[in-house]
């Protein structure tokens, strides 16, 4: 009895010590200009100081404890970020309340001002890479035949392809009478990236040039260039034939004239995702052999789709050049 009588004056002393002290942290806040009560983590480091660390980690006669092994070392959450009222179950059943509050991955943290991507050499949206969907370059589809313009049956088949990073720009040609040798220019095409504004600008550069071989491989006609303007890429052909006789026999069906379509390749982000197109169509030529005569002569031509590019040329020949083309492809547009 008298044991039990000294336990009960000790928790008596014990709680009246812990409110004592719960109240002078209230009016040390209240002197301070804080009109709030004592938060938890204070509430539990009074109670370690007085009840000792078996009372702060809770017992099973009561209701949950608190969890002082992070609060009576430090008052407070730890700045690694875990900041939890654990509590151990007591045997009235109460529900614990815990938490981990990530400071250090700041990066993905909704409060730290992240946004969507806009290209501008930064991980705006805080996904750990740079400027993600943004244009890093361009990857050219399989090259594909086209149709052929001319209606000569003879002649063999022949092709030519520029690289996977080249697209056609011009031709050299070969004319006397009629079209005796024709090649095509190939022209290098890379993503070009603005940094002067934000957002970066994206743009299509062209680069270095040169002749694919000729058809057939010799000529003694003088040769005549048709070339797109500077920045821009072939995108059409057009031919005039007619017949040899009667000024030649036996008679034959010729090409007496050529002339090309012309546009600009640009990087159309209005979409999503972001396409190669051409835009903005010119015509160049025509070129004439001697034999050419409008009031005879009928005309046949070729457009591309906006979406594609030539990227090679094609055709039937021998002595002369019977029927042309263009060896087309497409671009896709590579993003981060």
């Amino acid at each position: 009895m008298g044991q039990s009588f000294s336990r009960a004056r000790k928790r008596i002393g014990s709680s009246r010590a812990l409110l004592v002290t719960s109240v002078s942290l209230w009016l040390s806040a209240l002197g301070a200009g804080s009109c709030a009560p004592p938060s938890l983590d204070e509430y539990a480091v009074a109670r370690a100081g007085n009840a000792g660390a078996s009372e702060v980690s809770g017992s099973a006669n009561g209701g949950a404890g608190v969890s002082g092994s992070s609060f009576a070392g430090s008052g407070g959450a730890s700045a690694g970020g875990t900041s939890g009222v654990g509590g151990s179950a007591s045997a009235a059943g109460t529900t614990n309340t815990s938490g981990s509050t990530s400071i250090g991955d700041a990066g993905n943290d909704a409060g730290t001002g992240c946004m969507p991507e806009i290209c501008n050499g930064l991980d705006d949206d805080c996904d750990h890479v740079i400027d993600n969907g943004c244009p890093t370059g361009f990857q050219r589809g399989a090259a594909a035949p086209g149709m052929t313009l001319g209606d000569s049956t003879g002649g063999s088949a022949f092709s030519e392809t520029c690289s996977d990073d080249e697209v056609l720009v011009g031709m050299q040609l070969g004319f006397s009478n009629w079209l005796d040798q024709i090649t095509f220019k190939c022209q290098a095409f890379s993503l070009a990236t603005s940094t002067k504004s934000i957002p970066y600008q994206y743009s299509v550069a062209l680069g270095a040039s040169h002749l694919l071989p000729a058809h057939p491989a010799t000529t003694s006609d003088s040769l005549q260039t048709l070339n797109c303007p500077s920045g821009q890429i072939l995108v059409g052909l057009a031919i005039a034939e007619q017949h040899t006789a009667p000024q030649f026999s036996p008679d034959y069906i010729v090409l007496t004239s050529i002339s090309a379509t012309c546009a600009e390749l640009v990087l159309d982000s209005s979409v999503d995702p972001p396409v190669l197109a051409w835009q903005n169509s010119t015509s160049i030529g025509p070129i004439s052999g001697t034999l050419y005569d409008n009031t005879s002569a009928t005309s046949a031509s070729l457009t591309l789709m906006s979406n594609q590019i030539a990227v090679g040329y094609q055709g039937f020949g021998g002595a002369w050049i019977d029927r042309v083309g263009a060896t087309t492809s497409t671009v896709q547009v590579l993003l981060e």
